[in-house]
């Protein structure tokens, strides 16, 4: 796990004036669930049956949202991490503002880690570009590293996104 799905659902306490990381019941229920194929689905169910039954509609529904975000995640990366071969096959022209978008959102949890603005300058009329959209994600999403990586990491900065068209080309 890392990322949202990790940091999300960390409560804070103080017992005995010491501060205590402690994780939510959502949290916990969500992580069982996430992992029942390892645990087991009884061990999930039971983690639901212990909550207060005054709060099950609460606790389902702050579970369902970290599951949620847990599945968009992985969506992400799912997209990322392999081709559409259908796509690759056709090399279809890829849409630039798709693709911008894609990445920033897909890039989140890292630039907001490094306190990095990202600001986008689109034009509406960008042409498609030659190539499948996986490969112009992926070229986007390593420059996009590259650029936070260059910053010092004690400082704000800004990356910007800029694509133009000039005559057929972006």
């Amino acid at each position: 796990m890392s990322g949202a799905a990790l940091a999300g659902g960390i409560e804070q306490h103080k017992i005995e004036g010491v501060p205590v990381k402690v994780y939510s019941l959502a949290k916990t229920v969500a992580d069982c669930f996430k992992f029942r194929n390892k645990i087991g689905l009884d061990v999930a169910l039971e983690a639901l049956k212990r909550g207060d039954p005054g709060k099950a509609e609460e606790t389902l529904t702050k579970t369902y949202g970290q599951m949620d975000r847990a599945f968009k995640v992985i969506q992400l990366y799912n997209r990322f991490a392999k081709p559409d071969t259908a796509q690759e096959d056709k090399l279809a022209a890829a849409c630039v503002r798709t693709a911008v978008d894609s990445v920033v959102e897909f890039i989140d949890f890292e630039r907001a880690r490094r306190s990095v603005a990202i600001s986008k300058n689109l034009e509406l009329d960008i042409p498609r570009v030659k190539c499948s959209q996986w490969v112009l994600e992926n070229i986007l999403l390593n420059l996009l590293f590259n650029a936070m990586q260059a910053m010092d990491i004690n400082k704000e900065g800004t990356v910007e996104i800029e694509a133009k068209r000039k005559e057929e080309k972006v």
